[in-house]
């Protein structure tokens, strides 16, 4: 809670996909407050719900909001589909490092983020 991830790596059924193949530009990030989360897709905003239990490294999301722009790079239209189906498969997770790691409900790896620290 209180820091922003950026979107490192998700699962796909060919494998897991390095987003910074993508370029650090419109980098895909998620942020925690205490209330919700927010984000960026690469192409759309995103704001929603959480449960967190910390000492069970349990967490869900509810749906919320997602704006609906549309990229015509098919690489960013892709990670964005698996990042937005992954946050609603997500479970469980781990912290290791300055590296936040979702899992889904069969404990498998659906997404990676890395720690960004916070201009004020």
């Amino acid at each position: 809670v209180g820091s922003k991830w950026d979107l490192s790596a998700v699962n796909s059924e060919n494998g897991t996909i390095s987003v910074y193949e993508n370029g650090k530009e419109n980098m895909p990030f998620i942020y925690f407050d205490k209330e919700n989360a927010t984000g960026f897709t690469g192409v759309n905003s995103l704001q929603l719900n959480y449960t967190l239990d910390e000492s069970a490294h349990k967490l869900t999301f509810t749906p919320g909001a997602v704006t609906l722009s549309v990229s015509g790079d098919e690489n960013i239209n892709m990670i964005e589909a698996l990042y937005l189906a992954a946050l609603g498969q997500c479970t469980k997770y781990t912290i290791s490092g300055n590296t936040l790691t979702l899992y889904n409900a069969q404990d498998e790896f659906i997404l990676a983020f890395d720690k960004q620290p916070l201009v004020k």
